[in-house]
């Protein structure tokens, strides 16, 4: 299985900012907030990113910078294991 956490309980490594896309730029649509749903590894590697709750635009740029990104492993019992938490993205038109 895959530990829930809040974002707080799991620290970052390597932190790489989105960029804002090009064809949103075009769009006129401001500053905007992205929810994802992070799964890493044992490792603090992701593996997989769900986007949500901003337009479709920012979908691509949000998973390209959360790859990229690197956390500390989370661990239970003193075990390192997978997790899954939601963070939010920050774009700055």
């Amino acid at each position: 299985g895959v530990l829930t956490l809040h974002h707080s309980q799991v620290e970052t490594k390597r932190r790489i900012d989105p960029r804002y896309p090009k064809a949103a730029d075009n769009l006129n649509l401001g500053d905007q907030n992205c929810r994802a749903r992070v799964f890493i590894d044992e490792k603090g590697v992701p593996y997989k990113v769900e986007v949500s709750s901003c337009p479709k635009v920012f979908h691509q740029s949000t998973i390209d910078s959360l790859m990229k990104w690197r956390w500390y492993p989370a661990k239970v019992d003193r075990k390192k294991v997978k997790a899954q938490f939601q963070i939010i993205i920050r774009y700055k038109a």
